[in-house]
């Protein structure tokens, strides 16, 4: 398909367009994952929080991580243009060109900026980041983060609908058109030197960014029962329907590494990591490193000469998407060797493949997708303890009493030895809660951490057909022969990527 579109739209103006169309079909479904991942619901919230007040800017809701539990909100920052040198005036340029002929950005709602884009289309190189247009462009990245998701969401939604089989739902075309538009306005803004001035001058607004985004939650269908005659509220779990389990299903593939920004070497301070800011507009330019790509493509396009183009795929045989079962691939030398090297004394040496099958087998038994669904349970509750600001000590003591006995029964049941240790320190910092020394936030983590751990050996409980993706590594070792367990060198590859599996049991 990309070798049609190249040779049948060979200059810049003509293949924009199309080439933004097939992307947007092949690829939205990893687009709408990233911005849909638990990391960039908790930055959109934070960048959301962040709105115009005066002559400079403000914090109006609480971020969505805090616990309420010592949280101040920052002073009001002012209107101030970054130190550095201002760079990219033309990509502002074009930011501007597509926000005043978009119809969701009006000039009576965004006068500023209308007349900002007349100035600049005039007198060129003038930054769009200023005094005068900085409480509206603040308005627009918000505006234009949302419109980039809800245009994926509807994407999204015609998706389900299409592998549910239902007629009535068409994908029509102003759906890829919004993914387009929005998308081209945010690929614009991500490289524009207004945006990186406006992140400069908000930084100590963003301090949320610092903080370990939420991890992502499993949902387990089964109905908890642990909170009936709590005197807690229903959550509607009842009401969970199957295609929050194809969602979950589909995006469980999502790399949460997507999500990891180091500091780079010319960065000052590479201990404490990268400022805020430039976390958050490394988040931004990876939700559009889609159009990124495209406009790099397109750039070596030329309208005098451009050379056809041959494609060529490398594909593996697609085998057979049912899995072995896990206890046979353990008993079996073949696939996995019968001792897990470990050259670390402290740890007692190898590991023989029966303790691990023990190890899976006393989890299984111990039923962990039930205890998944009473955490889920236990997970709602205190995250509505949490929303409480006004807990007195006595309402505190009681909450303490009543989750040391929920967790002290889920230990004497639990046969995932991680879960027990997570189950035992929860227990002890119930009274540290109670007393004001441990943040809620930090059982929650925990709390999260146990559903985590269930979910994977409930999958175990119940293995499936493979449905995921086989990235690259898995590929390529796809084409290696069967190692001969004679072979040192052979043995090696395995044992490795034995000890990568091992090490998450």
């Amino acid at each position: 398909m990309l070798q049609r579109i190249f040779n049948t739209f060979p200059s810049m103006a003509k293949i924009q367009i199309p080439l933004m169309h097939y992307i947007i079909v092949t690829c939205f479904p990893k687009m709408w994952a990233r911005i849909d991942h638990c990391s960039s619901k908790f930055y959109s919230k934070v960048l959301e929080s962040i709105q115009p007040r005066g002559s400079g800017f403000i914090t109006l809701k609480v971020p969505l991580m805090s616990n309420n539990e010592g949280f101040t909100q920052p002073e009001p920052v002012v209107f101030a243009l970054s130190n550095e040198p201002g760079i990219g005036g033309k990509n502002g340029l074009k930011f501007l060109e597509l926000l005043v002929g978009h119809d969701d950005f009006p000039q009576g709602k965004f006068p500023a900026l209308h007349a900002q884009y007349a100035k600049m289309k005039e007198q060129g190189e003038l930054c769009l980041y200023n005094k005068g247009t900085c409480q509206e462009f603040c308005l627009a990245v918000n505006s234009v983060l949302k419109g980039f998701r809800e245009s994926l969401s509807k994407l999204q939604s015609y998706r389900l609908a299409l592998v549910k089989g239902d007629p009535t739902k068409e994908l029509r075309y102003p759906a890829y058109a919004k993914v387009r538009e929005y998308g081209n306005m945010l690929h614009m803004l991500s490289r524009a030197a207004a945006l990186r001035i406006y992140l400069q001058n908000i930084d100590p607004l963003l301090s949320d960014f610092h903080q370990s985004a939420p991890k992502r939650v499993y949902l387990f269908k089964e109905n908890s029962t642990d909170a009936v005659g709590r005197g807690v509220e229903g959550d509607g779990l009842e009401d969970e329907t199957e295609e929050v389990g194809v969602e979950l299903e589909a995006w469980l593939e999502s790399d949460n590494k997507d999500f990891e920004f180091p500091a780079e070497p010319e960065e000052e301070s590479t201990e404490k990591g990268p400022p805020a800011w430039q976390i958050c507009l490394r988040w931004i330019k990876l939700l559009v490193s889609y159009f990124s790509a495209a406009s790099m493509l397109m750039g070596h396009i030329t309208e005098k000469e451009f050379p056809q183009i041959n494609v060529r795929l490398l594909r593996n045989s697609p085998g057979d998407n049912n899995l072995i079962p896990w206890k046979a691939l353990l008993e079996n030398p073949k696939y996995f060797p019968l001792h897990t090297l470990d050259h670390n004394p402290a740890t007692g040496g190898d590991r023989p493949n029966e303790e691990i099958i023990s190890i899976l087998e006393r989890a299984i038994s111990s039923k962990p997708y039930h205890h998944g669904s009473k955490l889920q349970g236990i997970r709602d509750d205190w995250e509505k303890i949490m929303a409480n600001r006004q807990t007195g000590a006595e309402e505190k003591a009681t909450i303490v009493r009543d989750y040391d006995q929920r967790f002290q029964e889920i230990e004497a049941t639990i046969g995932i030895p991680g879960c027990l240790k997570y189950a035992q320190n929860i227990r002890t910092q119930l009274k540290g809660w109670e007393e004001g020394k441990v943040p809620s936030s930090d059982i929650l983590s925990k709390i999260v951490s146990m559903m985590e751990l269930c979910y994977v050996f409930s999958q175990f409980e119940k293995p499936g057909y493979f449905r995921g993706t086989v990235h690259c590594e898995a590929n390529i070792a796809n084409f290696l022969s069967s190692p001969d367990p004679t072979d040192p060198e052979d043995f090696k590859k395995v044992c490795y990527l034995v000890h990568v599996f091992v090490s998450v049991i």
